[in-house]
């Protein structure tokens, strides 16, 4: 690939991402503070979602289904995110916390 071509496309997915971001950033902010409970991990989230398509602009089928991928890779951002504050956040009596399932089988074993 020559670098007019590749410039071109860096440009096409400069021009595309930035105007997503304009239109969806705040919803996505607002639906990953929603899920964090925290503004500057919300913002984290969506700053790497954004990120991510960009990167990943010349491989979309469809960009059309940008939003779309940009509310999924929020999302998937949050889990992620909330599964890293539950490992560092160490109990009250210093065990580690069991999870839903494992407190789910200990009440169907009484």
């Amino acid at each position: 690939m020559d670098t007019e071509h590749a410039g071109a496309g860096a440009w096409t997915a400069e021009r595309h991402v930035t105007a997503l971001y304009q239109r969806h950033a705040l919803s996505l902010a607002r639906l990953a503070l929603l899920m964090l409970g925290d503004s500057g991990a919300a913002e984290d989230v969506v700053q790497d979602a954004f990120l991510g398509l960009y990167r990943r602009w010349d491989s979309l089928a469809d960009p059309s289904a940008a939003p779309a991928y940009l509310r999924t890779s929020v999302l998937n951002g949050c889990r992620t995110a909330m599964r890293r504050r539950s490992r560092r956040e160490v109990p009250p009596d210093g065990r580690p916390a069991e999870s839903a399932e494992a407190a789910v089988l200990l009440g169907e074993q009484h």
